[in-house]
């Protein structure tokens, strides 16, 4: 009973303590409004923080963000911002940066900024966004099939490279590609052959066809013998125990064109290749064979290949009705043919009713770098001694030939341009003794400049003695072919072969005939680099094909292509690296923790060994993951590769309000009382000169020192304002000393009011005409503050004073408050 007692008092005693507490928060909240609010803790900060590769990671995954994207139609923009790490005109910082700082600042509280740093890309070239854009198109099954005919390899091979093939498969998988389109390839390859695949490519070939038997069609293993017009094709003879091919059009009852097409060929390890062959023309009736080359046929249709014609390389002899022995058509230097195989086609085009019916024959195909041909020089000239042993003879007109040079080589060379009237001008050689054994050919390398007309002939006589005009001359300029070049040159080019076979035993002279005129826009510029005479003479043949044989498997290969609107091709100025590359250096991709700036500069020393100080590089990698493309240059500074800066570092304020964060542009100046400060100058200047030209001016003045401005013109007593020390000097003394009339009346309260007053109406014009290009942004409350060192006599050292002032239209700018004194 007395332990109830006791639990009543103090139940007691606990009620009047509440009731008490109650009594006092009543009387507090009738008495001191606001004081529960100001006995909040509270978390009001001023911070300044730098984004890290990490915060823009978390920005561009961020699913506020993602969501704004979307709508903005920025979503890819957003998603490349992490592996890029910069903001651009159209993803701006005021827009994402704020979700970001919701969540790793959301305990701030009102009236908290900060000052983000981040950066924001600055004349980028749009070829990085628009490699960083490139679509990723992996090779399919299906691609691998037809490039190896059905076969079940899915990879590419040195004898099925990627590069013959990217077209194919690239137009296929975007049909509807528009032109500058650029796709980044992935695929598999193998630097040797599959194991159980017999290669068609050959490293060599050396064919007699010796194994047939007169009018047998030509069936060799890897050849092509095929009819595109006509039913016949090439098949043999048999002259004194010699077989070889040939084909005819006489007696066909409309076209005959036959293809003999060799195997595919592989030069890529060979040193100095050659293709060679010879030739017989019978009962002469027009030049019908062609010689091809062809990169993308593989046995089936040659009419649907791409072939290149360099028929103009070798030289056939015309005798009439009668036959010749067969002789070396020529040598093709090959050298530029062993990035990819290729396949050599002898294709004849003829027509029975249009007696287009000269009988062909050929014999002893060769390429490689084995030949049975030896080269005997007849003559060779590469005009670095001049023109002493030539003569130049000008029929019509003031030009005649000359001798020029460029990068250390000369070169025989006509134009008639500056010229009026008709030009003909000869160049004619030495006479060339042509022997009677051998196939003797004349091969020219030349520029050709400016085209507008065809004004060079190439002209063969053997019975001249000084006078073009007299001389007998046989033109053979149509073995040539000269390139097409109607603006800038050519580069120097070998345009051909003419055969000497009319002229063995014979002395003949090689003639070069301009034929132009200034007046008549003929006067394109021939530069005539090496002249040769050469005899070829064929030996015992030698030399074998050769097979290939396994394969080793390279993954996750990567090209770039583009599209220039008929094909794709290799993108050569930017190369992308291989996941084998990724592997040497330790990771899998670059990320935020493991930036591209980290591994590329050792990755391009090492790859770029030679590189040049100077040099730049534009490296295309991926990013976060194998879907995720960026772009960058790279430069070499200082023996050291460094990427090219592709953005500008800017900073920004972003507020707490109404508990989220918020952009806000306000701008705070500083005019630190510091002699010479650049910032403090320009505006403080601006102040006085505005004070000269719209107050002293104004008023009749036309002399500084006569007025409100002084004598040195770089501070006014109108405001205060002093460019010289940076401050604001409101000296009253010193004010009444500059202008005595204008202050002469005025107590020292009136004096400082009026400065006081001018300077808060000047500054708003200074900053009008410092911030041109101030806008006003919707829903934002633009402030610009002045802090400023006003000094009345005592020392100043810091900022003392701030004005703010509202940005309330373009350039345009309100005073709110101030001069308050800075605590």
């Amino acid at each position: 009973m007395q332990n109830c007692k006791q639990m009543r008092k103090i139940y007691f005693y606990f009620l009047g303590l509440m009731l008490l507490v109650m009594a006092a928060c009543e009387y507090n909240e009738e008495h001191f409004p606001g004081l529960d609010e100001l006995a909040a803790p509270t978390d009001v900060r001023i911070l300044e923080y730098e984004l890290t590769a990490e915060d823009y990671a978390a920005i561009s995954s961020n699913s506020d963000n993602v969501a704004l994207a979307t709508a903005k139609g920025l979503a890819s923009e957003l998603k490349s911002l992490a592996s890029k790490q910069m903001f651009s005109k159209t993803l701006e910082a005021s827009d994402f940066v704020p979700a970001f700082l919701n969540k790793k600042w959301y305990q701030l509280d009102e009236k908290s900024a900060i000052k983000i740093s981040y950066n924001i890309a600055a004349d980028r070239p749009a070829y990085l966004d628009e490699l960083s854009a490139a679509a990723i198109y992996k090779v399919s099954a299906d691609d691998y099939k037809a490039v190896w005919k059905g076969e079940p390899y899915q990879y590419f091979t040195p004898s099925r490279p990627l590069e013959r093939n990217a077209d194919a498969i690239l137009k296929g998988a975007f049909p509807e590609a528009e032109s500058g389109k650029v796709v980044a390839l992935a695929y598999n390859y193998s630097p040797q052959e599959p194991s159980d695949y017999v290669e068609k490519a050959v490293t060599s070939v050396d064919e007699d066809f010796n194994t047939f038997a007169a009018y047998q069609d030509i069936k060799l293993n890897g050849w092509v013998n095929v009819a595109e017009a006509g039913s016949n094709v090439w098949n043999a003879r048999v002259y004194s125990g010699n077989a070889y091919p040939q084909f005819s059009a006489f007696n066909a009852p409309g076209d005959a064109i036959a293809w003999l097409i060799t195997p595919e060929i592989d030069l890529s390890e060979a040193l100095s290749p050659t293709l060679s062959f010879d030739i017989n023309l019978g009962y002469f009736a027009g030049y019908l064979l062609e010689v091809l080359i062809s990169e993308d046929f593989f046995g089936e249709d040659p009419t649907a290949a791409t072939w290149t014609d360099v028929t103009h390389h070798f030289a056939f002899f015309n005798k009439g009705n009668s036959n010749t022995n067969l002789y070396v058509a020529g040598v093709l230097d090959m050298s530029a043919y062993q990035t990819n195989n290729f396949r050599v086609a002898f294709r004849y085009a003829g027509n029975g009713p249009d007696g287009k019916t000269t009988t062909i024959q050929l014999d002893n195909v060769e390429i490689g770098d084995e030949s049975s041909v030896t080269t005997n020089v007849l003559f060779s000239e590469s005009f670095n001694a001049g023109l002493d042993a030539w003569h130049k003879q000008t029929v019509q007109g003031t030009k005649e030939w000359r001798v020029t040079s460029y990068s250390g080589s000369y070169r025989a060379e006509y134009s008639a341009y500056n010229t009026v009237g008709p030009q003909e001008g000869w160049l004619v050689s030495p006479a060339v003794s042509i022997p009677n054994t051998g196939a003797s050919q004349l091969l020219i390398d030349l520029v050709v400049g400016h085209q507008n007309a065809e004004c060079l002939s190439v002209m063969l006589s053997e019975d001249y003695v000084d006078d073009v005009t007299t001389a007998t001359w046989v033109d053979v300029t149509e073995a040539f072919k000269f390139p097409v070049q109607t603006s800038g040159y050519s580069k120097e080019v070998a345009v051909g072969a003419a055969s000497l076979a009319a002229y063995k035993g014979k002395d003949v002279y090689i003639a070069f005939k301009y034929v132009g005129d200034g007046s008549d826009n003929k006067t394109t510029t021939y530069q005539i680099y090496d002249v040769n005479v050469l005899s070829y003479l064929r030996q015992a043949p030698v030399g074998a094909p050769a097979l290939k044989s396994a394969s080793l498997l390279e993954a996750d290969n990567y090209a770039l292509y583009s599209y220039n609107g008929l094909a794709w091709t290799a993108k050569e100025d930017a190369l992308i690296l291989n996941g084998s590359d990724y592997q040497k250096m330790g990771i899998t991709n670059f990320s935020s923790s493991n930036s591209p700036e980290k591994f590329l500069p050792t990755y391009l020393a090492m790859n770029k060994p030679y590189a040049a100080e100077g040099a730049e590089q534009t490296v295309v990698y991926f990013f976060g993951d194998r879907e995720t493309l960026a772009a960058d240059d790279y430069a070499l500074e200082g023996a050291a590769w460094a990427k090219v800066p592709a953005s500008l570092p800017i900073t920004d304020q972003f507020v707490r309000s109404n508990g989220k964060w918020i952009w806000n542009p306000s701008v705070v100046i500083n005019l630190l009382p510091v002699r010479n400060d650049p910032t403090s100058v320009l505006y403080y200047q601006t102040a006085t000169d505005w004070v000269w030209k719209n107050v002293d001016q104004a008023a009749g003045v036309t002399e500084k020192g006569k007025g409100y401005v002084t004598s040195f013109g770089n501070n006014d007593y109108y405001t205060g304002t002093s460019a010289y020390y940076s401050n604001v000097d409101w000296r009253i003394q010193a004010a009444r000393n500059q202008h005595p009339d204008a202050y002469a009346n005025m107590s020292d309260d009136e004096v400082a009011a009026l400065l006081e007053e001018r300077l808060i109406a000047v500054m708003a014009e200074v900053l009008s005409i410092l911030h041109p290009d101030a806008v006003l942004i919707e829903g934002v409350d633009i402030t610009y503050t002045i802090n400023v060192a006003i000094y009345t006599g005592t020392t100043v050292n810091n900022v003392t004073h701030s004005l703010v002032y509202k940005l309330v239209g373009p350039a345009e700018f309100e005073w709110e408050s101030g001069p308050d004194p800075i605590q």
